[in-house]
């Protein structure tokens, strides 16, 4: 049994409307909620053994806010180029990749792909507003196994920051 941890990235600035997409930093809200959900996820005990993530700025600034809750370092965090504007299957791809040596991921995304990798994971359509988290587990001891069109994993349970 794996665990995976869907996670979208904090609520972002528009402020300045001159920085690109890929560069637009979190917000006073998402700097708020971020930590928050990282120690909800460790009083769960859902500590991942790595984490992969966009390297949009947004992104990699929820990941540095997980890093106390959740006890991170340096060498358990992956940015992946491939996240940033990624489809499910991107997704799936790299997922696949990772070494049958850990239990727990984390990933750390965008909509609407993190919404399509949910639905295609577990069946479940739902909607992930910025820091939420949702925790799936699926029926997989390898990796690689979660390409396969009949696994069907558990949302065993969603975290929406508003809603705690």
């Amino acid at each position: 049994m794996k665990t995976l941890v869907l996670m979208r990235h904090g609520k972002s600035s528009w402020k300045d409307i001159q920085l690109s997409d890929f560069d637009r930093p979190l917000k006073k809200r998402g700097k708020r909620d971020t930590p928050i959900m990282g120690q909800l996820l460790c009083n769960e005990g859902i500590i991942p053994d790595y984490v992969l993530s966009s390297p949009a700025l947004r992104c990699r600034e929820t990941v540095e806010l997980l890093y106390d809750p959740l006890e991170l370092s340096d060498d358990m965090v992956d940015y992946v180029e491939d996240f940033y504007q990624a489809d499910t299957m991107n997704y799936l791809e790299v997922i696949a990749d990772l070494s049958d040596g850990f239990s727990r991921i984390l990933i750390v995304g965008h909509n609407p792909s993190l919404e399509g990798l949910l639905q295609y994971l577990t069946g479940d359509s739902e909607v992930l507003p910025t820091a939420a988290a949702a925790w799936i587990k699926l029926p997989i001891h390898d990796w690689e196994e979660i390409i396969d069109d009949d696994i069907q994993g558990t949302l065993v349970k969603l975290w929406r920051p508003k809603e705690l």
